[in-house]
Formats: structure tokens, C-alpha cells, sequence
């Protein structure tokens, strides 16, 4: 996502320099790209459709468990043709594609959003059990992403994260 705002020549990308953020998106965001700017950028950059969250309701709590859908930043849209299409933030995420369907056991298709439109669909779908799922799978989620940041300091800002 960083990579893509510099070659598109962002002029927030200048700002960057001694962020504090967490995520490439939360930098981004602080430093001036608008959330619509940011979702074209991971659009593009991940060949990816717009989420269209329309759909999203309380009836998709039996098909996506709480806790892996705050751990992995999605919510799920809807069920087409036997795969589950799932928004986040974050398509560029290693492995998000592949946790998502070990963990499912069905094919996943992904679409783009901003961490805040994964979090109100999030709140709708799965309610108070959010609040109890959701720190201890972001507490998860952000040393899984610490340790592969530390592996790959090249990687530091990869992650677009839900922390935005």
C-alpha cells in the first residue's frame, strides 16, 4: 500500500517520515490520503473489487467465527456459488486468503474495505460477542504481525491492519 502511494506520488507520503502508526493505512489516513483514496489505492494494487456490504447481517455469524473475523480484519458478505466473499481492509495481507479457507473450509473471495467498514459490519454480525472476541484476537493478531514485521523489516508497513 505504501509502495503504491509512493509510485502514484502521494503527497502524504512525504509526511511519513517519523510516523508513530501502526498501519500503512492509519499513516496514510494521518498524513492526508482520504479513506476513499486509500481503498482505490489497495484496490488496485490487489486487483480487487469495491465490498459491496449491503448484504452483511446477524445471519452470517454461523458461517464466519467472531473471533478469526476480528484476528483476520474481515467480515463476510455473502455466500456465491458455494465461496464465501469476505471484505477487508487488507487483501495484501500474506496468508489471508489461506488462513481464511483452512480455517472455513471453503474457497474465499475477497473485496476491499476500509477498516472502518469491516468494524460496523463486524458489530452488526456478531454484536456483544465482538467486545469479548476482540481484544484478545487483535492482541493475537498484532504479535503474529510483529513477529513477521521483525522478520521483514522491509515489510513494516505491508500490514493495513483494523487499527486504522
Amino acid at each position: 500500500m505504501l509502495e503504491a502511494s509512493q509510485r502514484l506520488g502521494h503527497p502524504a507520503v512525504n509526511k511519513l517520515q517519523g510516523s508513530t502508526a501502526n498501519t500503512a493505512w492509519e499513516a496514510l489516513e494521518s498524513g492526508g490520503v482520504s479513506p476513499d483514496e486509500l481503498s482505490d489505492i489497495v484496490r488496485a494494487a490487489a486487483s480487487l473489487p469495491a465490498a459491496d456490504l449491503t448484504e452483511v447481517g446477524p445471519q452470517h455469524e454461523i458461517l464466519l467465527d467472531g473471533a478469526l473475523a476480528v484476528r483476520c480484519g474481515v467480515v463476510l458478505l455473502r455466500v456465491r456459488d458455494g465461496r464465501l466473499e469476505v471484505a477487508c481492509a487488507n487483501p495484501l495481507l500474506h496468508h489471508l486468503e489461506h488462513d481464511l479457507e483452512s480455517a472455513t473450509g471453503r474457497r474465499i473471495n475477497l473485496a476491499v474495505a476500509s477498516p472502518q467498514q469491516v468494524r460496523r459490519p463486524q458489530e452488526i454480525t456478531y454484536g456483544a460477542r465482538l467486545g469479548q472476541a476482540d481484544g484478545a484476537a487483535r492482541r493475537s493478531f498484532s504479535r503474529v504481525m510483529s513477529d513477521r514485521r521483525r522478520a521483514h523489516p522491509a515489510n513494516r508497513w505491508s500490514a493495513v491492519g483494523m487499527d486504522a
